[in-house]
């Protein structure tokens, strides 16, 4: 077995980590970024539901929805944001709106202390973003304890996913 020198450890994972960071940076090729790591392009649900784009909003990051299943059909009308805890909101269309909000970045180049909102239900949680790689991107969403909230995943859409109307696009 051959024994490690401890800065060997140390300048591996500094070199990895500068390797997993500029991956993140390039996640959104194509795509402008307003900071390294942003999570750029549109990112979908992992389970096909809707889909969303980040976007710097001053010095934190903010993800708008730009598409939704329940709108995807020829027929479908507007998903609406009926369970808004505001009344003078809840006419206001799902697909447009900062899904998340104020998400920090840290040092670590992560990104932590945002909100992200439940459009089904019209409440506000905290959120997290624990890790992005370029596939996928997995956050964490709570009500004050951390350890009781709850995962999202999201992953890449297809090349061929029609953004709502909503988004300008």
């Amino acid at each position: 077995m051959i024994k490690r020198h401890p800065t060997d450890v140390r300048h591996r994972r500094m070199a990895t980590a500068s390797v997993l960071l500029g991956l993140v940076g390039l996640a959104g090729a194509g795509a402008a970024s307003a900071a390294p790591g942003i999570p750029a392009g549109v990112w979908m649900w992992d389970d096909g539901r809707a889909a969303v784009q980040f976007h710097a909003c001053g010095e934190a990051l903010c993800g708008r929805i730009v598409w939704l299943k329940a709108e995807a059909a020829p027929q479908a009308r507007p998903l609406l944001d009926l369970k808004n805890p505001n009344p003078a909101l809840r006419g206001r269309r799902v697909c447009g709106i900062d899904y998340i909000t104020e998400v920090k970045s840290t040092k670590g180049g992560g990104w932590k202390a945002g909100h992200v909102y439940d459009f089904d239900g019209g409440a506000n949680y905290d959120l997290d973003i624990d890790s992005v790689d370029g596939g996928q991107i997995r956050m964490r969403g709570y009500k004050g304890l951390r350890a009781l909230g709850a995962n999202l995943t999201l992953v890449r859409p297809p090349a061929d996913l029609r953004l709502c109307a909503a988004t300008g696009a």
